[in-house]
């Protein structure tokens, strides 16, 4: 199945909330929180806004040294979960052009090319931050990721094989070795990985996913063993890569007018929720293969 199955690397699951920057002051005048900790403490309850709002009100404060950089990527951060990729960026280039071994700055913004589409410029990113720091999970996580979508399965193999030598046993870096196994035809061993990834976090649902991925690779096509792991994955997250995966199944199983509904729902989850990257990536093959399931549904022209 290759490339058209491996989604963004679920970098949802391993975002980092803490920068390893040099110490900041904590307090203001009198012992009254700075808008730094300010900023962060809305962060951690997803208050991006309000974060963003605390970090500029601190720059504003013309901070010195390597403070401002720190502050940038912390706003950078903000605005990324904000989905406000423009202005992420822009802080974050200008944390690493005034502190080049801000590795924080270089995930960040690797995440942030990740959701536009720019993968290329997000791997040269990822793997800044893994050579600054290689000791961190999540970088090789990410990186990971990345060469799985541009095919580089070899290589994304290395990168979870260090990520769980360096976490351990870890869900995340067990399901995208899994689809670097997928990516190179060993069906086998990603089965082994994704059932790991399940056993470490039973509510996972791109693990489940992955199942069904392999279920449909086989040369077997098994249809009725992969809707039963796509309809895992949707009943605990509803996203468009579960429900493409899910009408995957049901075409294999022969129950194509549900496969029409439920490819149609994906669309439409992809057109309004998914980010510019996931646009680019996946709108064609989305939509070609609903005309393929509406061609051999009875009901398609309904």
């Amino acid at each position: 199945m290759g490339e058209r199955y491996l989604r963004r690397p679920l970098i949802f699951l391993v975002v980092l909330f803490s920068l390893t920057f040099a110490p900041l002051a904590l307090f203001g005048q009198e012992g009254e929180p700075s808008p730094v900790e300010l900023g962060d403490a809305a962060f951690e309850a997803g208050k991006f806004d309000e974060a963003v709002d605390l970090y500029t009100k601190r720059l504003g404060e013309t901070p010195v040294g390597n403070e401002i950089a720190v502050v940038l990527c912390k706003r950078g951060r903000a605005y990324l979960s904000l989905k406000r990729y423009g202005e992420a960026v822009s802080d974050l280039d200008r944390a690493i052009a005034l502190a080049p071994g801000s590795k924080d700055a270089y995930y960040f913004r690797a995440l942030a090319r990740l959701d536009v589409g720019i993968y290329a410029d997000a791997g040269k990113d990822a793997d800044s931050a893994v050579k600054i720091d290689p000791n961190i999970s999540e970088y090789h996580l990410l990186l990971g990721g990345l060469k799985n979508i541009d095919g580089n399965y070899k290589g994304a193999l290395n990168d979870f094989d260090t990520a769980i030598g360096l976490k351990g046993e870890s869900a995340a870096a067990y399901c995208g070795r899994g689809f670097a196994f997928c990516g190179l035809v060993q069906y086998d061993f990603a089965m082994r990985d994704f059932k790991r990834a399940v056993k470490l976090a039973p509510n996972f649902a791109e693990a489940y996913r992955g199942m069904a991925v392999v279920s449909l690779s086989d040369e077997a096509g098994d249809g009725r063993t992969a809707l039963g792991y796509a309809e895992k994955a949707v009943k605990i997250d509803r996203n468009h890569r579960n429900l493409e995966t899910l009408a995957a199944a049901l075409y294999g199983a022969e129950m194509i007018d549900i496969a029409v509904k439920v490819q149609r729902e994906a669309v439409e989850l992809l057109s309004g929720k998914g980010t510019p990257g996931e646009k680019i990536r996946f709108e064609t093959a989305y939509g070609e293969r609903l005309e393929l399931y509406e061609e051999g549904s009875a009901g398609g022209q309904d």
